[in-house]
């Protein structure tokens, strides 16, 4: 039994040691993805120059953002704000209205959007804070959680506060469960302890994509590989560049005495030995062949993630709407799935809104049958004058579409009303100067 009980100790010891180490491995890779898409580069720059050359304080860190660029043009559900509004009484509405005001939803969203591609899991939480609702973006980094037998069964939540200073003594912990909220210091001493007043986590977690066996996703490593490769051929290619971008003088057969200086010019006279000779060797810099490599691993990176290689080409390419649409087909098809997530997200941060709303406010609440109404912006392929005139005389001749919508659609901002009104007082006068002799303008309008 004692043997038992020993083994199970030291089994049971570095099963902890196991998981405290891939807990710090995935916070650190966290932090390195946020790091980079906010142009904080450097510092990984100069550790993998530290690891692949003897003195790297002689070359000068170089680099792009290429995972900010990339992440932007795959976080494509908020382009423009979803339109929400609240179907139930007039006292919810307004009650919404001031919660997307004061929380800022809309820039939030599109941030966590942006974060959930880059980070792979993220946490919104929504706090009631100075009177008014905020909504905070928790990210990896700072975050442990406990779930149950699926990774959305949410259990438990830590969150690290880190001393901006880099103090230890004043990193604090707050933990979060469905019946209690604990806040404590680095030693583990209680700080604070209350129960939980809504009866829930108040966190919605944010995934990439549906999570499988696990509550985090790597996120964006496939970019940060890419983009300290991209990293470390510049920096090399401008180091190799500072040696070989002039001309360097040499001599053959010459006897070199330390004690005399060759004099060279216009005017000068040179005696060289027999087969001695003097001249300038020429640099044989690969820039070429680095750039066309950190070309390749640009589109690379974005072609292995939905997007064209267009999208990230140096050199601009014109492209009709239809052939934008086509070669988009792979990211059509992810922005439809990244809209049925936050689809239910929404509705999942909407119903924690009014948990912790009412909570707060009990004599102002949001219904408990109001329901969340969001339409997210669907874009539309980008058209040339002439494409997007044709597609819709063809429409309005099929009897799809009247010419009224035309009008909308030239101008969002009308009604239906406003726009038959426009639309009555352009043919109007239309009407009016058909009757006046005008020149032809036939020669004036562009063909195809």
């Amino acid at each position: 039994m004692l043997f038992n009980s020993q083994a199970a100790k030291i089994v049971s010891a570095a099963l902890q040691a196991a998981v405290d180490m891939a807990e710090r491995q995935r916070k650190e890779r966290a932090e390195k993805q946020l790091l980079l898409y906010q142009n904080e580069q450097e510092i990984y720059i100069q550790a993998n120059l530290a690891k692949t050359h003897a003195q790297p304080e002689n070359l000068v860190p170089v680099g792009f953002n290429l995972v900010k660029k990339i992440i932007r043009a795959l976080a494509m559900v908020y382009n423009q704000d979803a339109k929400r509004r609240i179907e139930g009484t007039d006292q919810d509405q307004a009650i919404f209205t001031e919660i997307e005001t004061s929380s800022s939803l809309a820039t939030v969203m599109k941030q966590a959007n942006r974060l959930s591609k880059l980070l792979g899991t993220i946490l919104l939480r929504p706090v009631w804070r100075n009177g008014v609702m905020t909504l905070d973006i928790l990210t990896p980094d700072i975050l442990d959680v406990v779930w149950g037998d699926v990774p959305s069964d949410l259990l438990e939540v830590v969150i690290t506060r880190n001393d901006p200073d880099g103090q230890a003594s004043a990193v604090t912990f707050s933990r979060w469960t469905n019946a209690l909220f604990q806040k404590f210091d680095y030693q583990g001493q209680v700080l604070e302890e209350y129960e939980n007043p809504y009866g829930r986590l108040p966190f919605v977690p944010i995934w990439a994509e549906p999570p499988l066996d696990s509550f985090w996703l790597p996120g964006a490593t496939d970019l940060v590989m890419i983009q300290d490769a991209v990293n470390s051929i510049l920096t090399d290619l401008l180091f190799t560049m500072r040696f070989q971008s002039y001309s360097l003088l040499y001599t053959k057969g010459v006897n070199n005495d330390s004690r005399k200086q060759l004099t060279m010019g216009p005017g000068q006279v040179i005696h060289l030995p027999e087969k001695g000779e003097v001249g300038f060797a020429a640099p044989v810099a690969p820039v070429e062949q680095a750039l066309a490599a950190v070309e390749n691993l640009v589109k690379q990176a974005a072609m292995s993630n939905g997007l064209s290689a267009a999208s990230v080409n140096i050199r601009p390419t014109e492209e009709s709407g239809r052939a934008k649409l086509v070669g988009n087909a792979e990211l059509e098809e992810m922005r439809a799935d990244d809209l049925a997530l936050f689809a239910r997200y929404e509705d999942q941060l909407f119903d924690l809104f009014r948990a912790i709303w009412n909570t707060h406010n009990p004599t102002r609440t949001i219904s408990p049958d109001a329901v969340l109404w969001c339409e997210f912006y669907r874009p539309e392929p980008s058209q040339t004058p002439y494409e997007k005139t044709s597609n819709w005389r063809a429409l309005v001749d099929l009897g799809i579409i009247s010419k009224v919508d035309v009008v909308m659609q030239m101008n969002p901002d009308l009604d239906r009303e406003q726009a038959i009104t426009q639309l009555e007082q352009t043919q109007a006068e239309l009407k009016k100067f058909d009757e006046i002799n005008m020149p032809s303008l036939a020669g004036f309008i562009p063909s195809e």
